[in-house]
């Protein structure tokens, strides 16, 4: 069967199965996923190198300390049963609290994410904008410049065709 890779993945977003990431708006929980975000996301990936290096240094630190404390049989108990709540939280889901205007906000941007597909059609300015500046903190350059087009353009909400020819001729910005 024939799947595009960008089909794939959409149909992954918002689903709890394999999901290890999750973002938290109000008391709604949205299921992602890690990999994905960092691909996608400059900001995400910044975020997670950084986790990861304070999480090595850390770990280099507890090694160095549990060899000074592996003297004794009773402390080599002790870091066994920390080694056994290590393991057993390893494979625990990440959240991340969103400070986003609305829950279908987030959605949009991660609907971006996923799928590289937006559409500004039905949105107001202030909907537009919400998505703009999601995208801005999160490094989504391409997603930015089609909200500003679509803020921009002289009859944006009577003019649907305005939006249409603004969405498809971005100018790709790496």
């Amino acid at each position: 069967m024939y799947c595009r890779l960008g089909n794939a993945l959409r149909r992954m977003l918002f689903q709890e199965r394999y999901s290890d990431f999750q973002f938290l708006v109000g008391d709604d929980l949205i299921f992602a996923h890690r990999a994905i975000q960092y691909c996608r996301s400059p900001f995400f990936r910044n975020l997670f190198n950084s986790k990861a290096a304070k999480e090595k240094e850390k770990d280099k630190e507890k090694e160095k300390e549990k060899e000074k404390e592996q003297e004794s049989e009773g402390e080599m108990e002790k870091e066994k049963e920390k080694e056994k709540h290590k393991e057993a939280n390893k494979d625990e889901v990440r959240v991340c609290r969103v400070n986003a205007e609305s829950k279908e906000t987030l959605k949009l941007v991660l609907k971006w994410i996923y799928s590289d597909t937006f559409s500004p059609m039905g949105l107001d300015q202030l909907q537009l904008r919400a998505v703009e500046s999601m995208a801005n903190s999160w490094g989504l350059t391409r997603l930015s410049a089609i909200c500003e087009a679509a803020i921009s353009a002289p009859s944006w909400k009577s003019d649907r065709e305005a939006i249409t020819v603004h969405q498809f001729t971005y100018v790709e910005l790496f």
